[in-house]
């Protein structure tokens, strides 16, 4: 058993390499989701014969409804230990065959340890301890909690999808598309979002995938550079026009317009409207980046008044089109790219808040406008991230 221990051991410390994102505070329904797709990839593709062997040991972690519909409907079972010993053959030309299998059996049930195991260290690094310390059994810990048990678990104390969740699955659901990503990206992310939604309790969300054709061939016209397909598209027979088919056109139709190069100066155009509504949204929070325009604002002032000094001090009268000292002699020695560098890292190392799930470096969560304590902060213009309404 020492070779199949080490097997066991050595599987667990790959996962040690497997990257998973960390959740601040209370898992959400969005949090765990993007968790579980973390964790099926990583085990996807360690090959095993459990489940029909298409889906690796994603049976670990997806659901068993769910598994079934990937898996030639062979369902996943988790390997109980094989006995010590081979059950000894009435032939003594099976003998062989018997070790063989049972050896096998071992292999199958220690590397299906060492990946359940890894999963496991992978969810408690993901998650806050305080979450799941429920779950934990005296000195043996988490040793007889599977994988799954801690998904579920999560699920039950705060991540069951709610009227927060489903607002903003639909929010992200309905976003046009843009110049900004490519058309698989916008199906891929819509299609996700109507999965995601299908899921609601007590009842289910359907999503008319007609609505959303209109809404795709809508933001296509709008570019200016697809009139001619989306025209083709409106002629085609009632019975073609379908979500599966428009993937494919839409697709193909863009393939062919960025080969030719036609997209570049409309898809540059379209781009930068794009990006104005996504000042505007960020603007929404918190104001994050409206604080670096208003960072470089007092340079530029400081730059002015530091000339209007030096001109006042050697008696000449301040011309208004001299040049400003540079920007490295304004700040300090550093560049306005150094400066903003710095701006984008201090923006990035924020910590995500858990009450607005967004970022205000500079401003503890104490701080957070979501906060009811902190109304009087609010901007006039100011909408909650937390609201129901779309």
């Amino acid at each position: 058993m020492g070779a199949d221990s080490d097997l066991r051991a050595e599987t667990r410390e790959k996962f040690k390499k497997v990257t998973v994102t960390k959740i601040h505070g209370q898992p959400t329904h969005t949090d765990i989701t993007n968790l579980e797709e973390e964790l099926v990839e990583a085990i996807a593709n360690i090959p095993t014969s459990l489940g029909g062997g298409e889906c690796g040991h994603a049976g670990l972690i997806v659901e068993s409804a769910t598994y079934l519909t990937h898996s030639n409907n062979i369902p996943f079972e988790c390997p109980t230990r094989p006995a010590a010993t081979p059950v000894k053959p009435s032939q003594a030309d099976e003998k062989y065959n018997v070790e063989r299998l049972h050896n096998e059996k071992i292999r199958i049930f220690n590397l299906y340890l060492g990946v359940e195991q890894g999963l496991k260290d992978k969810i408690l690094e993901a998650v806050d301890n305080e979450y799941l310390l429920e779950l934990k059994q005296g000195v043996f810990g988490y040793q007889k909690v599977t994988a799954r048990a801690m998904i579920d678990h999560l699920r039950k104390r705060g991540g069951e999808m709610d009227h927060v969740d489903i607002m903003k699955i639909r929010k992200e659901r309905d976003e046009p598309w843009n110049g900004s990503e490519t058309p698989a990206a916008y199906f891929a992310r819509v299609e996700k979002n109507v999965n995601l939604l299908a899921l609601a309790t007590p009842k289910p969300i359907v999503t008319d995938m007609t609505e959303q054709m209109m809404s795709v061939l809508t933001a296509f016209a709008e570019t200016g550079h697809f009139d001619a397909a989306v025209r083709e598209w409106e002629r085609k027979p009632t019975s073609e026009k379908t979500w599966d088919n428009i993937k494919v056109f839409i697709n193909d139709e863009f393939c062919k317009a960025n080969k030719s190069g036609g997209l570049t100066a409309k898809q540059a155009g379209y781009g930068s409207a794009n990006a104005a509504q996504a000042i505007t949204d960020i603007s929404e929070d918190h104001a994050n980046f409206a604080t670096n325009v208003v960072d470089v604002l007092k340079e530029v002032t400081q730059a002015l008044a530091e000339l209007q000094k030096v001109q006042k001090a050697n008696h000449q009268p301040a011309n208004p089109n001299a040049a400003a000292p540079s920007n490295t002699q304004a700040s300090g020695g550093k560049t306005w790219a150094e400066r903003r560098a710095e701006r984008k890292k201090r923006f990035d190392d924020a910590p995500i808040c858990k009450h607005c799930d967004g970022k205000h470096p500079g401003v503890p969560e104490a701080g957070c406008w979501e906060l009811a304590v902190n109304a009087a902060k609010r901007k006039p213009n100011w909408k909650s991230k937390k609201s129901n309404s779309e």
